[in-house]
Order: structure tokens, then sequence, then C-alpha cells
């Protein structure tokens, strides 16, 4: 449902691709702009996301089963086969985060200064764009009285996705305040040109949960 309210609070977001439960989050802890890389079954060696682009500082991007760069011809990942290697591409060299990763479940990879390793899958709120207009996320907390819209890591394009865990640096901000556990009141998206529109209310902010705009409505897959 779309609702005409005033834009409001303008803040910077984080990166990266319906997932379902299968799903790995490529995530920057860093202050260097990194771009994960991949090599699948029918690839020599790694190639690099040019699609999703760089991830920036405290941003992520995450891969699920309709993601565009796993899809494509000549990287060809599908769910339950083995990745041969995941990393990020920092500077021109490359840092290996695993090897021989089963692409099933929901998988979590980190970037720190140097080193990328698997680390336990937190809470995480996905907001997906499967329309052609861009959008961004949308939250309104316990402290908020209405929506604040995210522009921090910039619009949501199409088949694009952003994600949210408990280090997002929106929710974190004193102003919006979420935490692991909290019941968010609103959860949903602004529309570039237009107004916001609602996806779910009372989101507890725990486990994965992904919420997709089709141009028209925003519903929780």
């Amino acid at each position: 449902m779309k609702k005409s309210v005033a834009l409001g609070l303008l803040l910077p977001c984080i990166a990266t691709g319906a997932l379902a439960k299968t799903v790995i989050h490529m995530e920057n802890a860093s202050s260097t702009p990194i771009i994960p890389a991949f090599q699948s079954q029918i690839m020599v060696d790694l190639g690099v996301d040019s699609i999703g682009g760089w991830i920036k500082e405290n941003r992520s991007h995450s891969y699920d089963t309709d993601n565009e760069f796993f899809n494509s011809t000549s990287v060809g990942i599908r769910e339950g086969q083995t990745i041969t290697k995941i990393a990020f591409l920092v500077g021109e060299e490359f840092v290996e985060c695993g090897t021989d990763v089963v692409f099933t479940g929901e998988k979590r990879f980190v970037y720190d200064e140097g080193s990328c390793k698997e680390v336990p899958v937190e809470s995480v709120i996905v907001i997906k764009n499967t329309s052609t207009t861009p959008i961004y996320g949308a939250f309104q907390s316990q402290i908020m009285q209405d929506y604040a819209a995210d522009s921090q890591g910039g619009w949501i394009s199409e088949d694009r996705s952003h994600s949210y865990n408990t280090d997002n640096e929106f929710f974190n901000d004193p102003t919006i305040n979420i935490k692991d556990g909290d019941t968010i009141p609103k959860v949903g998206v602004y529309v570039q040109g237009d107004d916001f529109v609602d996806c779910a209310e009372d989101v507890v902010f725990e486990g994965l949960q992904i919420f997709a705009y089709d141009g028209e409505t925003c519903v929780q897959e």
C-alpha cells in the first residue's frame, strides 16, 4: 500500500541481491572498497562481480539463487553446486574467503583489513527491488514517528538489493536505533519520484527476512 508521507530523514544504506534461504552475504568491514569474486565449476579462475560493483565500508552484497551475476552464462552458479573459490578483489590482489563452498543455506563472509573469513550468520533484513524503478529501504523504529528513507548506499536499482544487519550504519544511527531482537513498527520502501510503500508492520529483527518490491506492492518472501 502506498503512503503519502514527507520524505523526512534521508540517511545514507548497505548494498548488495528474492533471496530465498540459500544466500551468500559478502561484507566489507574495512575502510577499503572491495569487489566480491567467485570461481564456479565452469570457470578456470576467479571472476569479479562487475554487475554488483564495489562494496563500500560497512556495506554488503547478498547473492541468492536469482542473482544476475551467478546466473550469467559465464558464471553459472546454481543452488546445491560447489563454488570452487570465493574471494574479494582488494586493489589488484584477491583475498581468499573460502574454497569448495556448497551453495546451500545461508553463509556470511567478512573482509577486514587484509583477511577474509566465514562468520556466523546474524539477523539481517534484505530489501529487494524487482521493479524497474529505483527505491530506498525505509524503516520506522520504536523511537520514530514515521518512516525514514535510507539513501546512504544509493538507490536500489532493478534486480538489486540492500541488506541490513546488526552492524548497519543506518540502523545504528542514534535517530534510528534498530537493534537485534527489536520489533520494527514499519518496514517499507521509498519509490523514486513517488511515495512510501509498506512492506510489513511489527517485524521482529531476527534471522533472515526478505522483502521484495515489484512496482506496485512490497511483500515478504
